[in-house]
């Protein structure tokens, strides 16, 4: 038997000479091509394009495309040969297009896994910035609640006072009244006199009738008809007043037309003759420039000339309104500069407590005061991190003061921008800015180094121990620190204090190391503290420091006593009164103790002034914490608890305020 092959050409042979009119061999041969003669079908048009585009896409052999114009099926053994090749063709696409669609769906499920987890870990960043400032909030409230429970307190106890005296306001009132009625008789004879001294004012007005028209004194006719009616014979006829006598006046004092012109003349000595215009600006230096300096400048010109000079402007303080808004201190800017340039005169801009205050009124205030060396925004909590970079782009360089206290939508990011340009900063507030990281601080004490003074960084809870000696170890200058409310801290903290800042003067440590996590702050962190600023230390806060006990207190006083002279101790219950009786023997210097919450017994409610020469004893009811007198047991504890709280008071030094409760 031939072979498929040759069928194959054979057929092609037979279609290419039907096609030219040529005869086949079966027309020519008869019979001749009567066995496996192959039978001819033309293809679908739809079949056809099918093979096309499978040929185009696929490469189809040579062989295939000769039989793609027609469908050759060949009777050999049965095989339909070129049926099975199409089909085999067609598996092939098959598969491809199924890889295809199985590596589009791989990439769009990896696109959509990549996309959830960039949404996860935008969540779980948000999550904790939200429960940071909540964590914030909630002890912003605790110390809230306890604040109002003390003056809750303190007004039961002026009720109870002002009750009590209730007799003695009666009387104070009787005694004001006697004093009113004396006054009002001194004011009679005051008045006599006056009635005396009446001629000589009258010469002085009549010298001063013409300098009243002078200044531009205007009366009309109905008025001068009145006062001529009044004068009762003291004027010539349609002339000024010439000469009178004190009996030509009646007991009201002078008449209406010298009246207005002693009025004129009062305001015109006032103005030129009293008060020279130096006084003038010294008084005028003791009011804010806003608003005060703007209504004076109303009043008149002598008062406007004064008041636009440029050495009044130098600090504006907008804290005396606590509620502006952006559009409400645009208008101020403008008045106030068609009074003086503000670029030029404006140092230094206080923002304080006004929190509806914006991004928008902070770039006004930066672009009319463009030479500003000072900014205080504390509590404008809505200013976020692009207020902070209009400060650094318009004022970074000169900046030597910058308050952002309670600014809590403040970024790191603008932070830091902002302290690679202030490298002139010397006081930098950024409490209650919980964003801030030790790296932000770092940068700041990196670029201003020894310039840096004051440093408050209270409140930035994310700080540990290591934190505080990198960024301390960059500010050795430092004058006062507070890292009150960093709740993760611990001795370790106070350590890296008297290690790397020898100048400090003032340190407030109130509420550190008061978290779970944290091993808190104890007597041998305050020991090192102590011994470390022994000869700078001035002022200490040392608040809710549960740890704190007489021991530390006796340490401080050990090496502090030469300088310390402001001490709080609020809260710390493990303090009693041994360690303050060292602390008030050893510090002779202090002008203020905070023992509110101690251990200490309390010589009466309430705090005051030690003067010189007072000794204060506790009475039986106040020993008593219940009120039941049966707490100690008997009558020698009793004395000693009593001479012990004699002992302790009586060492308050002399003129130190002291504060209990």
């Amino acid at each position: 038997p031939r072979s498929v092959g040759a069928e194959l050409s054979e057929q092609r042979t037979i279609h290419s000479e039907r096609d030219h009119g040529e005869t086949t061999p079966r027309q020519r041969g008869g019979d001749a091509g009567k066995h496996n003669t192959p039978m001819m079908r033309t293809r679908s048009p739809m079949r056809q394009a099918i093979l096309i585009d499978a040929e185009e896409e696929y490469h189809i052999p040579a062989m295939a495309r000769a039989s793609a114009d027609t469908e050759v099926v060949v009777s050999v053994d049965g095989v339909k040969v070129d049926a099975e090749e199409e089909i085999r063709l067609l598996r092939t696409a098959l598969k491809r297009e199924k890889r295809k669609v199985y590596e589009l769906k791989k990439e769009a499920q990896d696109m959509i896994g990549e996309q959830q987890r960039h949404l996860q870990r935008a969540w779980l960043e948000d999550a904790d910035a939200f429960n940071t400032t909540i964590a914030g909030l909630r002890r912003q409230l605790e110390i809230s609640h306890r604040e109002c429970a003390e003056l809750k307190e303190k007004v039961e106890k002026l009720d109870k006072q002002l009750k009590e005296r209730g007799m003695a306001v009666d009387e104070r009132e009787k005694a004001l009244r006697t004093e009113y009625e004396n006054q009002i008789f001194g004011l009679e004879v005051k008045l006599r006199r006056a009635e005396r001294e009446r001629e000589m004012t009258k010469k002085v007005l009549e010298r001063a009738t013409g300098a009243g028209l002078a200044i531009g004194e205007e009366v009309d006719d109905e008025e001068w008809a009145r006062a001529q009616h009044e004068d009762k014979g003291g004027r010539k006829a349609g002339g000024k007043p010439t000469s009178t006598s004190a009996d030509d006046r009646d007991g009201d004092g002078l008449n209406m037309y010298e009246a207005k012109i002693a009025e004129k003349m009062k305001l015109f000595s006032f103005a030129n003759v009293l008060l020279p215009e130096s006084v003038m600006s010294r008084i005028l230096s003791y009011l804010d420039p806003i608003p005060h300096l703007l209504f004076t400048s109303r009043t008149c010109r002598t008062l406007r000339r004064l008041s636009s000079s440029a050495s009044l402007w130098k600090n504006v303080d907008f804290g005396y309104f606590h509620n502006l808004t952006d559009d409400a201190i645009s208008r101020v800017l403008n008045e106030a500069a068609r009074l003086v340039p503000l670029s030029g005169a404006t140092r230094s801009i206080s923002l304080k407590g006004n929190f509806k205050l914006t991004d928008s009124a902070v770039l006004q205030l930066l672009r009319r005061c463009q030479r500003l060396t000072r900014i205080e925004c504390d509590g404008v909590y809505r200013i976020t991190g692009a207020g902070v970079g209009h400060i650094e782009k318009m004022i970074g360089k000169t900046l030597q003061h910058l308050s952002l206290s309670g600014c809590a939508q403040v970024s790191p990011h603008s932070l830091e921008a902002l302290a690679i340009t202030a490298k002139g900063l010397r006081y930098l507030d950024i409490s209650g800015c919980y964003k801030a990281t030790a790296q932000t601080i770092s940068s700041f004490t990196k670029v201003a180094g020894d310039q840096l003074r004051v440093l408050r960084i209270g409140g930035c809870d994310s700080l540990v121990d290591d934190d505080m000696d990198t960024v301390l170890s960059k500010a050795p200058s430092l004058e006062v620190l507070s890292i009150s409310g960093l709740t993760k801290c611990s001795d370790r903290s106070l350590t890296a204090i008297a290690l790397h800042c020898k100048k400090l003067t003032e340190v407030d440590i109130a509420g550190v190391g008061t978290s779970a996590q944290s091993a808190g702050v104890t007597d041998a962190g305050l020991t090192e503290l102590a011994r470390g600023l022994s000869s700078s230390l001035v002022s200490l806060k040392a608040g809710w420091c549960k740890g704190i006990t007489d021991k530390g207190v006796s340490s401080l006083s050990n090496h502090t006593f030469r300088t310390l002279r402001y001490a709080e101790f609020t809260n710390c219950s493990a303090i009693t009164g041994m360690g303050l009786h060292t602390l008030c023997r050893a510090c002779t210097k202090l002008t203020y103790l905070d023992v509110r919450g101690c251990g200490a017994p309390l010589p009466r409610p309430g705090g005051g002034v030690k003067r010189k020469g007072e000794v204060l004893r506790k009475g039986k009811a106040m020993m008593d914490d219940d009120g039941d007198g049966e707490d100690f047991g008997g009558e020698e504890e009793k004395a000693k608890e009593e001479r012990f709280d004699e002992e302790w008071y009586d060492a308050v030094p002399v003129g130190c305020e002291l504060v209990w409760g």
